[in-house]
């Protein structure tokens, strides 16, 4: 089941949009501000984010940039009534994957939301495919790892992984030497004077 995080002040919009895609099937989340969204994309994983420009607080562009520091993958399309080419010059350079002006046709929207959805299902799987896992390995802990290594530009250790990823730092151990035998993630080993040396990764893999 696809699941989509709707972010507005208006809660007819929120209710309007919601109820169309709990028809289509899908598993809805409302927000009405950026900070109630940030709750719930720390909590769930989506397939989608849809944010209003205008909101109280901390407005849409602003929100795209937050939510891109923990969801750098998940399309967002950006909604607001204004159709000023600033505002969506500062959405796509903020992080926003597409630019839709209000009002907008549900169906419109729909067609829309699915092009995403399906870019989105290519590009994940780019990774895996053709991929034959061996035991104890998961493809969806493998997306996971590479969603927030990917967020990292420099070599990272496990412990930092774990606290980001919320997996067991053992088992982040066996995922990170499979991934470098694989040649996804470089690997870089630190040599102090005291102790035992210190792993630090990077994710290399395209």
């Amino acid at each position: 089941m696809n699941k989509i995080l709707i972010i507005d002040d208006s809660e007819e919009i929120l209710f309007a949009i919601s109820e169309f895609f709990k028809f289509k099937g899908w598993k809805t989340f409302t927000a009405s501000n950026v900070e109630i969204g940030m709750k719930h994309l720390q909590e769930i994983d989506v397939d989608i984010i849809l944010i209003d420009y205008h909101m109280p607080y901390i407005n849409g562009v602003v929100g795209v940039r937050l939510i891109r520091q923990i969801k750098p993958f998940t399309p967002i399309i950006a909604l607001t009534v204004e159709g000023r080419e600033d505002i969506a010059e500062d959405f796509f350079q903020a992080g926003a994957d597409d630019f839709a002006i209000k009002p907008i046709k549900v169906l419109d929207l729909y067609s829309r939301v699915n092009v995403h959805i399906i870019k989105s299902n290519i590009n994940n799987n780019m990774l895996t495919k053709d991929m034959n896992y061996p035991k104890g390995i998961n493809k969806n802990t493998i997306e996971l790892i590479k969603e927030k290594m990917m967020y990292h530009k420099e070599y990272i250790v496990i412990e930092t992984l774990a606290e980001n990823t919320g997996v067991a730092p053992k088992t982040l151990n066996r995922y990170l030497n499979y991934l470098v035998e694989q040649k996804m993630v470089n690997l870089k080993i630190i040599y102090g004077k005291v102790g035992r040396p210190k792993n630090e990764y990077l994710w290399v893999s395209k």
